[in-house]
């Protein structure tokens, strides 16, 4: 018994499955078909499975290929082609696909239909009106407006101005600015690059006359480089330098400190008492230097308190 044959096209994302979507030019299609017998089960085509594209109305089949079977499954073929304009599609265009095949000693024909967008011309259009759709079909073909055809450069998005570079000089110097005066400044800074003090507008002064202008409000340079050369002079024995001190540590150690006491007289009495020897004879406390055999300091107490100062040897 003669079993029908059944296509059944493999495109769940469309619920009208004959249609085959929107393309732009140079994009690749693929087409898959299935096969079957009225039971549901996939059956291989006897024979080719011939794949046919028409433009709009006419008999004229610009593809016409043999589809290929798919993945090693009963029934399933594919055909992939690109939609090149050298093929013949064009732009706006709407194409049939005609798909034929043999099986089990019966024929079948199904057709599916795809379309080209459609370019935006702009030589004779100022503005387009980018409206929902039109704008998102255009952006569908591409992200860049290489869609757009004609003269480009014709083309003026409303806003925007349209002047030339003459028109914004004028109306720049409407506003009192001069171009012309602006560039002859800089090239004259230009012009003087390499010697910036000839410069209009700059201090033309050379080093003599700038010492001369500083010296005459009261300073001399002069003078301050003798007393810095002085110091250069001395740096390595800064104690010599004029208005520093010149006294050598001995010196400084002779100063009085009080009741003509110098320091360093001082300094060693505090050194005994506070770590020299001592000693305690009925009501007197000895103090002796640091140098083991000087009595430096004798006290006499009473009742824990210091009575008289029998001794006092700093020297």
């Amino acid at each position: 018994m003669r079993r029908a044959l059944w296509f059944i096209l493999m495109f769940a994302s469309i619920v009208n499955a004959d249609y085959l979507g929107s393309h732009a030019i140079d994009d690749y299609l693929t087409v898959m078909e299935t096969l079957h017998d009225s039971s549901g089960d996939g059956v291989a085509a006897t024979g080719a499975v011939d794949i046919w594209v028409y433009e709009d109305d006419t008999d004229v089949q610009i593809v016409d290929l043999t589809m290929d079977a798919f993945d090693s499954i009963t029934g399933l073929y594919e055909q992939k082609f690109q939609l090149t304009a050298a093929t013949g599609f064009e732009a706006g265009k709407t194409y049939t696909v005609l798909i034929q095949a043999t099986a089990d000693g019966a024929s079948g024909i199904i057709t599916h239909t795809f379309q080209i967008l459609a370019s935006v011309n702009v030589a004779s259009e100022d503005n387009i009106d980018f409206g929902a759709q039109k704008k998102t079909s255009l952006n569908a073909a591409t992200t860049d407006l290489s869609a757009i055809t004609g003269d480009k450069a014709s083309y003026k998005a409303t806003g925007f101005s349209t002047h030339d570079a003459a028109a914004v000089k004028t109306a720049i110097e409407a506003g009192g600015s001069s171009l012309a005066q602006i560039l002859a400044d800089s090239g004259e800074l230009q012009t003087n690059q390499g010697n910036w003090i000839t410069a209009t507008g700059f201090s033309t002064h050379d080093a003599a006359a700038v010492k001369t202008a500083i010296e005459a409000g009261g300073s001399t340079l002069a003078q301050i480089l003798a007393d810095s050369g002085e110091l250069q002079t001395n740096q390595g024995a800064w104690a010599t330098a004029t208005g520093f001190s010149t006294h050598d540590a001995a010196a400084v150690w002779a100063v009085t400190m009080e009741n003509s006491k110098s320091y360093a007289q001082v300094m060693r009495v505090f050194a005994a008492v506070l770590s020299g020897k001592s000693s305690v004879a009925t009501d007197q406390i000895t103090f002796v230097g640091i140098d083991g055999t000087t009595d430096r300091l004798i006290v006499t107490v009473s009742s824990g308190a210091r009575t008289s100062v029998d001794t006092w040897d700093g020297d």
